[in-house]
């Protein structure tokens, strides 16, 4: 009775082999978080380069703006920015007010910058 038994359940075991066992899902599933693992951190890596590629091309923009303004001014860097210690991000107020300021005339768009700036006495730009 046992005999038979068994032959029918390798029978109907060996007829029947249309899907897959709890642990080939298993393998597979676990493949696929490993590799949305390592997507992730590459991602997240990313985009912090990305980030900071667009503060220092924002803040050379601001910069080569100041540079120019100062050129077709004929202003001394000193006269561009005497003693501002505030930082903004509005380029309609920078460096020193609206009488001279890089919005619109030497920065086209956008008014408001992502981060804050500031300039000292010798015309460099810094972060705020």
């Amino acid at each position: 009775m046992i005999r038979q038994a068994v032959k029918w359940m390798r029978r109907l075991r060996a007829g029947n082999q249309k899907g897959f066992t709890l642990i080939e899902m298993l393998v597979v599933i676990s493949i696929l978080g490993i590799l949305a693992a390592v997507v992730t951190i590459g991602t997240v890596g990313a985009i912090g380069t990305a980030q900071a590629r667009a503060d220092d091309a924002e803040k050379n923009t601001v910069q080569l703006a100041l540079d120019t303004m100062g050129t077709e001014l004929a202003l001394q860097p000193s006269q561009l920015c005497p003693n501002t210690v505030a930082t903004t991000n509005n380029m309609a107020a920078f460096p020193v007010g609206a009488e001279h300021a890089l919005y619109p005339r030497y920065l086209r768009s956008p008014q408001f910058t992502h981060r804050s700036y500031k300039c000292d006495s010798s015309g460099t730009v810094s972060p705020g």
